[in-house]
């Protein structure tokens, strides 16, 4: 595929074929934008069920999940749904944004994407490795070429392309299934009520403090510290939200021993205080 050529994209199926496909590729492209404008929700693009895998070439991306805010650097790709909460975009500090794309419907496509998101990441180089970008880079050359006629062999090679990238990133080793933000992430979710400490940290994604933190700060642009503080309050505003809990017991299970210093920092994130926030609850519940 010549990669010398910019913003050219393919629709694989302008149509529903008569036999539903549990998997087929719809679109894809190769794109390099410079502009802010370039800004999607994941909960605009329709009501269509879609799986979107886009890898970055050069320059980057961010891709604002449920899970965390990640930077998508070059060799590294994002596997998303669509419709869902998230958003992806050309960030200011980003000069440009080169990627690969490709867009897949069917039942079999969002499970598939669903299951290695949540095995590993919305964002990593498990999804990225050598066959699986030679494959995406074939799919797209040859719906260029408007070679992909039959919706039959569209949805083989959809599945093939789905069924490397999970035996790639099944592979040993750093560069697969490990994925060490979404070890960080699991690992904070089940012990968000101890104090936890960045040697801890490090130490659940399989790491030495300095690389890991190196390696955490490049894929999430944040701090390890920043980031559990970041899950601890979205914690605790869902559980004030439910009313599950007084404030003192919320904090006890988002891992603060000092209710002061809990309301101090959550006013910080939500610009009101815990005590506010479940007045407001008890005023709704009683509207």
């Amino acid at each position: 595929m010549n990669r010398e050529n910019f913003d050219y994209s393919c629709m694989f199926l302008s149509h529903n074929p008569s036999t539903p496909l549990k998997i087929s590729a719809r679109w894809g492209g190769h794109q390099q934008t410079c502009s802010s404008d370039y800004d999607f929700n994941g909960m605009y693009h329709g009501n269509q069920e879609l799986a979107l895998w886009q890898y970055t070439i050069s320059g980057f991306g961010v891709a604002d999940t449920p899970e965390g805010v990640f930077n998508v650097e070059p060799g590294s790709a994002f596997l998303l749904t669509i419709p869902d909460k998230h958003r992806y975009y050309l960030p200011e500090k980003s000069t440009h944004w080169e990627f690969l794309f490709l867009g897949f419907s069917g039942s079999e496509a969002i499970r598939l994407a669903k299951d290695m998101r949540q095995k590993y990441s919305p964002v990593s180089n498990c999804f990225a490795q050598k066959e699986t970008v030679a494959l995406a880079e074939m799919l797209i050359d040859r719906g260029i070429k408007k070679e992909l006629t039959d919706p039959f062999e569209i949805s083989t090679l959809s599945y093939q392309f789905f069924m490397t990238m999970a035996r790639e990133a099944q592979q040993p080793g750093e560069l697969a299934g490990d994925d060490p933000v979404m070890l960080f992430h699991r690992f904070c979710l089940r012990h968000l009520a101890e104090e936890l400490s960045l040697e801890d940290l490090a130490a659940a994604a399989g790491y030495s403090r300095s690389h890991f933190c190196r390696i955490f700060r490049s894929r999430t642009g944040k701090s390890p510290h920043h980031y559990l503080l970041e899950l601890r309050m979205k914690m605790a505003e869902s559980m004030l939200s439910r009313g599950n809990a007084s404030v003192k017991e919320t904090a006890a299970a988002c891992g603060f021993a000092d209710t002061s210093y809990f309301c101090k920092v959550f006013r910080r994130f939500y610009g009101a205080s815990p005590a506010k926030l479940l007045l407001h609850r008890d005023i709704r519940s009683e509207a």
